[in-house]
């Protein structure tokens, strides 16, 4: 998930947010809503590395 500010009318990258536990398939970043300061992300098919015991039961990173 790409974070920019804007200044004006110019955006500027500030930062990359990586899922802290991430695997290849997750899907991070597949959902994001913002309100405020707080940042939702989904990655829909996370399954805390369990493999096939709870298949793509999904996650929720909030940020601040």
């Amino acid at each position: 998930v790409y974070i920019f500010t804007r200044i004006g009318s110019t955006w500027t990258e500030q930062q990359i947010l990586h899922a802290s536990d991430a695997q290849a398939g997750d899907q991070f970043g597949v959902n994001v809503s913002l309100s405020g300061e707080i940042l939702a992300v989904g990655a829909i098919t996370e399954d805390g590395g369990t493999g096939d015991l709870i298949p793509s039961a999904g996650a929720v990173y909030i940020y601040k």
